[in-house]
C-alpha cells in the first residue's frame, strides 16, 4: 500500500485491496512469465490482468510493466517472496517434461547422448545381468533406462568400443587364473573382474564359468594368453570390439565411427589440461578423446538434435568449457538427475524420482563416482 502511496497512484479502496488480497498470484504469474515453458494457471492469469487493466487507468498501458518490474523487485526481497518462488520453482521441475529437458540445452526435436567405455561397461553389465547387488551397473542400468524413456538415442564411439575390448582381454590376461578365487577381486579397477565377481559370489555354483562369461563378449579365454604377440592381441581385440557392438546394438546403443585423422590441435589442447592437472593418460586414449571431440564438433544432425557426451573423464568437461564447441559434457549422475526430474514424453504419467530417492538411499556421491574407475 505504501509503495501505491509514495509514487501518488490514485486507486479506490476497493482496486488497492484487490490487488494485495492477490499479491501471490500476481508475483507466481511475474516468475513464470520469465521462464517460457511454465504456464499460470487461469485463475492466476485472469487476477494479473485485473491488476494490469487497474494499473493501466492511472498510470497509462505504456508504463505498467515499468510498475510491475518495481513490484517483482521488491516482492522477490522479502521472505514471503522468496518462499513464494521456491515453491513454484520445486512445482516447475516437478511437471517438466522430456521438452523441457531439450529446451533447456537449446534441442528440440530430440537428444543424442553418446557414452564412453566408463560408462558403457557397467551399463552392459547390467543390462545383460542382474543389477540388484551391483551398484554401477545399477546406476548405469537407470540411465540406460531414462534414455530409452525419453526417446532420446544412444551412441557410443567405435574407438571406446575398442578400449572395452581392450579392458576385456586385460581381464583375461591378468586375472584368469585366479578370478572367483578372491573376494577383494569385486574392487578391482577392472570393470569386468569386479563385475564377474560381484555376480559369481550372488549366484555361487549356478553362476557362469568366466569362460563362458567372457564368450558372451567373442572372447575365447583359451586364446588369450599373457605372452601373447602384439598381432594376436590386435586381432582378438578386434573380434571382440565387433561382438560388442552387436550385443549395444541389441539394445539399441549404435556404434558410430569416428576419423582419427587430424586431430593433432585437438590432442595438444587435451595434453595441456593433463599435464596442467598432474593426471598421466596413455598417449593412444588421448588420441581416441581428442578424435571423438573432433566428430562431436563435425557430426551433422537434424535441426533440434543436442548432443551430449556422458563421461567420468573431467577433462572433456574443462576442454567443453574452454572451447565451447557445439555439445554438452555431463557425467552420468548429473544426466540421471536431469533425466529423472522430467516426464517421458513416451509416458507422460512415469515419474523416476522415486526409483531416484531409493536408489540414493543406499548411494553415496563418492560410492557413485567411484564407478569412473570401472572403465
Amino acid at each position: 500500500r505504501s509503495f501505491f502511496g509514495k509514487r501518488q497512484i490514485n486507486l479506490s479502496k476497493d482496486e488497492l485491496d484487490f490487488i494485495v488480497d492477490n499479491l501471490t498470484e500476481f508475483t507466481l504469474v511475474l516468475y513464470r512469465s520469465q521462464i517460457s515453458y511454465l504456464d499460470s494457471g487461469a485463475a492466476d492469469k485472469e487476477s494479473y490482468l485485473k491488476i494490469r487493466n487497474v494499473l493501466s487507468k492511472n498510470v497509462g498501458s505504456e508504463n505498467v510493466d515499468l510498475f510491475f518490474e518495481e513490484i517483482a523487485g521488491i516482492v522477490s526481497g522479502t521472505p514471503f517472496g522468496e518462499r513464494i518462488v521456491a515453491t513454484a520453482l520445486c512445482i516447475s521441475l516437478l511437471n517438466t517434461n522430456s521438452d523441457h529437458l531439450l529446451d533447456a540445452f537449446g534441442g528440440r526435436t530430440g537428444a543424442h547422448i553418446y557414452l564412453d567405455s566408463s560408462v558403457v561397461i557397467p551399463m552392459l553389465c547390467g543390462l545383460l545381468f542382474d543389477v540388484t547387488t551391483y551398484r554401477y551397473g545399477y546406476s548405469a542400468k537407470l540411465l540406460y533406462d531414462l534414455i530409452k524413456d525419453h526417446d532420446f538415442e544412444a551412441f557410443i564411439p567405435d574407438l571406446y568400443v575398442e578400449e572395452i575390448g581392450t579392458h576385456l582381454i586385460e581381464a583375461c590376461r591378468g586375472y584368469k587364473y585366479i578370478i572367483g578365487l578372491d573376494d577383494d577381486l569385486s574392487f578391482s579397477k577392472n570393470a569386468f573382474v569386479s563385475h564377474y565377481t560381484h555376480y559369481s559370489k550372488k549366484h555361487g555354483e549356478k553362476a557362469l564359468s568366466f569362460k563362458d562369461y567372457v564368450s558372451l563378449f567373442g572372447i575365447s579365454l583359451d586364446n588369450i594368453q599373457t605372452n601373447m604377440s602384439e598381432q594376436e592381441f590386435y586381432h582378438r581385440r578386434n573380434s571382440s570390439r565387433y561382438e560388442i557392438s552387436q550385443l549395444l546394438g541389441r539394445y539399441g546403443i549404435k556404434t558410430v565411427r569416428c576419423d582419427p585423422s587430424h586431430i593433432g590441435e585437438i590432442k595438444s589442447y587435451l595434453t595441456a589440461i593433463l599435464n596442467g592437472r598432474n593426471i598421466e593418460k596413455p598417449d593412444i586414449l588421448i588420441e581416441h578423446d581428442a578424435t571423438v571431440i573432433k566428430y562431436l564438433y563435425d557430426a551433422e544432425v537434424s535441426s533440434g538434435i543436442v548432443k551430449i557426451l556422458c563421461t567420468w573423464d573431467t577433462t572433456h568437461s574443462v576442454f567443453k568449457a574452454q572451447y565451447n564447441h557445439g555439445y554438452e559434457v555431463l557425467n552420468p549422475v548429473a544426466l540421471i538427475d536431469l533425466f529423472s526430474l522430467a516426464k517421458p514424453r513416451s509416458h507422460p504419467h512415469k515419474n523416476r524420482m522415486t526409483t531416484l530417492v531409493d536408489f540414493a538411499k543406499s548411494q553415496s556421491s563418492r560410492m557413485m563416482a567411484r564407478g569412473k574407475d570401472m572403465g
